[in-house]
Order: C-alpha cells, then sequence, then structure tokens
C-alpha cells in the first residue's frame, strides 16, 4: 500500500500548505491552480480535464453568484467593505477547491485496480474503489446529455436568460446529476454485490 499512502500524504500535505498556511495568499492560489492544470493536461489528459471541469462550472458558478448576492446586498462583517471582504474571502476558496478536485484526480490517476489485489485489500474494500470509478465515469459522460436534454425544454430556450433563469437552470442540471450518480451507485453497487455473492467464492 506504499503508493497509496504516498498518494495521501501529497495530497493531505498540499491541503495542509495551501488550506491552511497560504488560504488567504490568492495568487499563490492562482499558480498552483495553474501548475495543476498543466499537470492534469499530462495526467490524465486534456480531454478529461476538459471534462472535469465541465462538471465543476455549475458548482463554482453558484458560489460565484452567492458571494455576488452577499457584496450587492452589503452583507460582510462590521468594519468591512463587502466587495473586497469577499473577494478576499471568496476567490482563494474558490481557486483552492478546482485545485484540490484536479489534484485528486492526477493522483488517483498513478492508481490501478491491479495494485490492490496485489496488496491482499478486501473484495469488499476494492468494490468501493472500482464503484467510485464508475459512478466518476458516469457523472463525467452524463452531464454533457443532461445539459442538451434540459436544452430541449421550452422554457429553458430564452434569447436573453435572466440571471435568476441562470440560476435555476444550473441548480436544475446539478440536482439532476446528482440524482442520476445516486441512483447509478445503488444500481450498480447491488449488481456488484450480486457479483461478489455468486463469483467471487469460485475465484479465491
Amino acid at each position: 500500500m506504499y503508493k497509496l499512502s504516498i498518494l495521501s500524504l501529497l495530497f493531505v500535505a498540499f491541503n495542509v500548505v495551501f488550506g491552511v498556511f497560504l488560504l488567504p495568499d490568492w495568487p499563490l492560489q492562482l499558480l498552483s491552480l495553474l501548475l495543476i492544470s498543466l499537470l492534469s493536461m499530462i495526467r490524465p489528459g486534456l480531454p478529461k480535464l476538459l471534462s472535469q471541469i465541465n462538471i465543476l462550472l455549475p458548482f463554482v458558478g453558484m458560489l460565484v453568484l452567492i458571494y455576488t448576492i452577499f457584496i450587492i446586498l452589503g452583507i460582510s462583517p462590521a468594519g468591512t467593505e463587502p466587495l473586497s471582504y469577499w473577494l478576499a474571502y471568496g476567490l482563494p476558496r474558490i481557486l483552492l477547491l478546482i485545485s484540490s478536485i484536479l489534484l485528486l484526480r492526477v493522483l488517483i490517476s498513478f492508481l490501478r485496480v491491479e495494485d490492490f489485489y496485489r496488496n491482499g485489500l478486501g473484495i469488499h474494500r476494492i468494490k468501493y474503489l472500482i464503484l467510485g470509478r464508475i459512478l466518476y465515469r458516469a457523472a463525467c459522460h452524463s452531464y454533457p446529455k443532461l445539459r442538451e436534454w434540459q436544452s430541449l425544454i421550452p422554457g429553458e430556450q430564452n434569447a436573453k436568460p435572466t440571471l435568476r433563469q441562470r440560476f435555476r437552470s444550473a441548480l436544475c442540471s446539478t440536482l439532476a446529476l446528482a440524482l442520476y450518480v445516486l441512483g447509478e451507485a445503488t444500481l450498480k453497487g447491488e449488481m456488484m454485490d450480486n457479483r461478489i455473492a455468486n463469483c467471487y467464492k469460485e475465484l479465491q
């Protein structure tokens, strides 16, 4: 399990350094995001990087919208200017969120299911690793289709949608993706349990 341990330590170290000690320093956060993005172009590759960014955009957009609403409404701690406060508070956290997710995907790309087999990890634990990989791929492939199907709804075909309509559309697509992934988790999990119960003993 040395490979998993090393990769886990790298991920924890990154989040400790950039999530605790360097959190307010948004230029360094931006630099780390650019470096991780360049690394993601090499492994796992540009197509998967673009697919992952496409999935992250609605979540990031919702955070930006929430911070923008706080700025417009003038919500901030006493004695602080809303724009300066929420830029200083929100921008580093958004950059860190994207960096952490991209870095996690880069680190996972170095792992293979065969590595866990060789280390004697039980089949019931390996099942969750396989299921997580299946659900991640399902989310990456299904989100563009969900957005396409959503665009066919007459109410989504306004020439100039308002900010409220954009927010509602992004929220609906995010909820649809979450429901789809939950459904796939239940279905695929039951299928894997069935195969383990009926086939795994024969492989021992």
